[in-house]
């Protein structure tokens, strides 16, 4: 088994090396060939969540945590 595990990460190191090498081989275009407007912004989302006040009534919160 471990011979076998052994092969399998010389046969993935040697296909992430040809896969990097390819890619550094893609030309990379310069800023003239880009498109003159830029990509809209995303905005993030912000999740709303179900919550309660004290008498049970429902309101919404924002996850502000992952802004």
């Amino acid at each position: 088994m471990i011979p076998l595990l052994g092969m399998a990460c010389v046969v993935w190191t040697a296909y992430e090396i040809l896969r990097l090498v390819e890619r550094g081989r893609r030309p990379v275009l310069s800023t003239r060939d880009a498109p003159s407007t830029p990509p809209p912004a995303r905005r993030p989302r912000r999740r709303r969540f179900a919550a309660w006040d004290d008498l049970g009534r429902p309101i919404d919160v924002e996850d502000l945590g992952s802004v």
